[in-house]
């Protein structure tokens, strides 16, 4: 697999982590994070659309960031700091 098809696939990974987390918020978070929530899940699209394109070079380094988020996420780390986390990732490759 090629270092983008291995960010991508922990950029899933972690998201789909933290969407669960933000489904089980209560309103007050959901309303305070739902902009960072659309952000990443937007930044994850624009990564995938960039694959198609083949015009990025991903440094390994964030695959183990994007990978060591996820799992901290998995374990149960605050939700605003893993949005803000993937986030700081992601805007090295698209646009968030």
């Amino acid at each position: 697999m090629s270092d983008l098809t291995n960010l991508i696939s922990a950029a899933i990974s972690t998201f789909t982590a933290l969407d669960a987390q933000y489904q089980a918020a209560n309103i007050t978070q959901k309303v305070a994070l739902e902009s960072a929530r659309n952000q990443a899940a937007n930044a994850v699209i624009k990564l995938r659309d960039a694959q198609i394109a083949q015009d990025i070079t991903v440094n390994a380094a964030d695959i183990t960031k994007m990978n060591a988020l996820a799992a901290k996420v998995q374990n149960g780390a605050a939700l605003q700091t893993g949005l803000m986390s993937f986030l700081d990732i992601m805007k090295n490759y698209v646009p968030v």
